[in-house]
This record gives structure tokens, sequence and C-alpha cells, in this order.
């Protein structure tokens, strides 16, 4: 019987890309951050296949992770942290 997949060092690459810009939009110390960054970022990368083009339903992801690392470094639902030294 023939495997219908192969296995590759890199099959998960597009999911962890995923995951970690949705924990970075959310917030990494938020769990309704995560469920709120998911959403946005399954929105994004749907309207830009549909009025776009499919072949660039990656970028979203990466447009709107430099976005919020650029504007608020600890996510939408993070908390920035203050260490006294």
């Amino acid at each position: 019987m023939e495997p219908l997949t192969l296995t590759g060092a890199t099959m998960g690459a597009s999911l962890g890309l995923k995951a970690f810009a949705v924990a970075i939009i959310g917030g990494l110390t938020s769990g309704m951050g995560a469920i709120v960054g998911g959403l946005i970022l399954g929105i994004a990368e749907t309207a830009t296949g549909y009025y776009i083009s499919t072949g660039y339903k990656e970028v979203p992801g990466l447009v709107l992770l430099l976005l919020v690392l650029a504007i608020k470094p600890a996510g939408l639902f993070g908390k920035t942290a203050i260490k006294k030294v």
C-alpha cells in the first residue's frame, strides 16, 4: 500500500509561522488575545485570497505582525512589563 502523503522537515513551517503571528498579534500573555488574533488573521487571509489573489494569502500574517510590533509591541491584549533594576 502506498503512502497518501510524504513527510518532510518543513511540513509545519507554514502553520508554525501563522501560530507565531497569532500569538504576537494577540499578545503572548492573553488567551482572549490569541482567539481575537486568530480571527483577525483568518479574516485578513480570506479577504486577501478573495479580493486580491490566493497566491498572496500568506502576506497578511506577516504584514499584521509587523504592524502590531511597530505600533504596540506587547500585542493587542498584552500587558507591557516594567522591570525595576
